[in-house]
């Protein structure tokens, strides 16, 4: 009978451990990170106490394996706490005990005593904490051993079987499965938070759409300020911003989700314009990433977006100065064809522009001549300086009335003489009547003036000849004659003018005469 009893009392016990066990690691099922620590105290006080060890404890491997800590313990009344005594405990002190655990066995030492040769370096280092007998069950995770959960007695040797070792296999895998999951739920959770932080912090909008629903699924604060739309309305409505998009675009924005859908491309970008809520046109850009299930369907549309309104305005400005400088590189090509130089005088600021036909009429080279007034007037002969300036002067007093017109000499780079045709105008008045801007241009007149001086001596030669000279054109009539030809003849020019020569000649000569004189001429 005594026999059954003692039977009885193990298998009840076992039941009961069995219980315990059971309902222990059923609170394991959906537990909150916070509670991990306290839940796997719990675990080992209760398990301690049921099993009478004296102490209970779980230790976690250093990613390296280069050490272990002890980061739980339960010890019975009277004990004192050995989690200070117990970090960063060196890989090497337990090396038998190590490769028990990375052959995710169990360590079952009934009492240290009894270890084999091959396992001293542990025995002397359990000694150290005063071990007499000890349990150890490995924690297996996914990616390994992590570390292990162990019992230990520092008094008396403790007998376990091989249910109760089965049983709190399942106890280790309990807290190894929670840990797991618990530090994968951190590990996103911080992965979550890292992702927030950037793409919070940068000055683009991020966002996640389910496809082809286009539920929005996150969207970054940056959406509000780019678009004048609240996160709540984008939540609310998945297509309010498809709505928004210029009516021009639109059918283009559906090309691209087409192209999405029948291509393999990995992104797309693209540029669409805005009707902002404050009722101006912005113009995003956006790059859209897709993600295909094993059916190679897209589900979700990553993407992000930028305000790039001002770019736009940048690109068009430079497009239109681009065409402005075009336009004004043309405009100073004609007026370099068609009045040889111009010049634009900054009054106040003491500044002319030259332009290059300006110093090319004068045998200079764009970057021999800085752009001055003094430059201009240094060229001028100084005989002929006082003439520019006081027509400057009258411009100036009547505002404009009297035109700035004047004829003057130049300097030539290799010392001849050019003459110039000076023309220009004040532009721009401050509001006390002072000239702020000129501008002006150069005729080179020089040929003008040398046949001026040419017909000057030869109308001074034909006056002054002692011969009498007469002049016709080809129908015969006199044009001119000089004094000579009118004392020689006794008719004053007024008389002859328009006449035939024959009116000086004999009437017995003039028939043979006047056609030989007309072939003459004609020859």
């Amino acid at each position: 009978v005594t026999k059954r009893e003692a039977i009885g009392s193990e298998l009840k016990a076992q039941r009961d451990f069995n219980q315990l066990i059971a309902e222990v690691t059923s609170d394991f099922v959906d537990l909150d990170p916070e509670d991990l620590d306290r839940e796997i105290e719990r675990i080992l006080r209760l398990i301690g106490e049921f099993t009478q060890v004296q102490f209970s404890y779980v230790f976690q491997f250093a990613e390296s394996y280069e050490s272990m800590s002890m980061t739980h313990e339960w010890y019975a009344p009277g004990l004192t706490s050995q989690r200070a005594n117990a970090q960063d405990l060196p890989w090497e002190a337990f090396p038998w005990s190590n490769q028990q655990y990375m052959d995710k066995n169990p360590l079952y030492v009934p009492h240290i005593d009894d270890l084999p040769s091959e396992a001293a370096i542990d025995q002397a280092n359990w000694r150290k904490f005063n071990i007499v007998s000890l349990l150890a069950i490995p924690l297996v995770q996914s990616t390994g051993v992590t570390g292990f959960i162990g019992f230990a007695s520092f008094s008396q040797k403790i007998v376990w079987d091989d249910d109760a070792i089965r049983t709190l296999k399942t106890v280790s895998r309990t807290v190894a499965n929670a840990q797991e999951r618990i530090q994968a739920v951190q590990n996103l959770q911080d992965s979550e938070a890292r992702f927030r932080q950037v793409v919070e912090s940068i000055q683009e909008m991020f966002f996640i759409r389910d496809f082809p629903s286009f539920k929005l699924q996150y969207a970054s604060p940056v959406i509000e300020r780019i678009t004048g739309l609240s996160l709540a309305e984008l939540y609310a409505d998945p297509f309010l911003i498809l709505k928004r998009i210029h009516p021009d675009d639109r059918e283009r924005i559906r090309q691209i989700i087409h192209t999405l859908e029948q291509t393999n491309v990995n992104s797309l970008k693209f540029e669409f314009r805005f009707n902002h809520p404050d009722g101006c046109m912005r113009w995003i850009q956006c790059r859209v990433f897709p993600l295909k299930g094993d059916d190679g369907k897209i589900y979700r549309l990553i993407g992000s977006g930028s305000d790039i309104t001002e770019t736009k305005k940048a690109q068009k400005d430079r497009l239109q100065n681009q065409k402005l400088k075009l336009e004004l590189n043309l405009l100073e090509n004609i007026l370099e064809i068609i009045l040889g130089g111009y010049w634009d005088w900054d009054i106040p600021g003491d500044y002319e522009y030259l332009s290059p036909g300006f110093k090319r009429m004068f045998g200079y080279e764009e970057h021999e001549l800085t752009n001055s007034p003094k430059t201009r007037q240094n060229l001028i002969y100084p005989e002929d300086l006082p003439i520019v300036l006081d027509c400057f002067k009258e411009h100036v007093r009547t505002r404009g009335a009297i035109p700035y017109h004047c004829e003057v000499r130049y300097r030539h780079k290799d010392g001849s003489t050019i003459w110039v045709t000076c023309s220009g105008e004040v532009i721009e008045w401050s509001p006390t009547g002072e000239p702020i801007r000129m501008i002006g241009c150069h005729l080179d007149i020089t040929k003008r003036k040398l046949a001026e001086e040419e017909l000057a001596q030869k109308a001074l030669m034909f006056e002054n000849s002692s011969d009498g000279i007469i002049v016709t054109n080809l129908d015969g009539c006199i044009t001119d004659w000089n004094g000579a030809a009118e004392t020689m003849f006794g008719y004053e020019k007024k008389e002859v003018l328009g006449r035939s020569p024959s009116i000086l000649h004999h009437l017995k000569e003039y028939p043979p005469l006047t056609p030989h004189i007309l072939a003459s001429m004609q020859r």
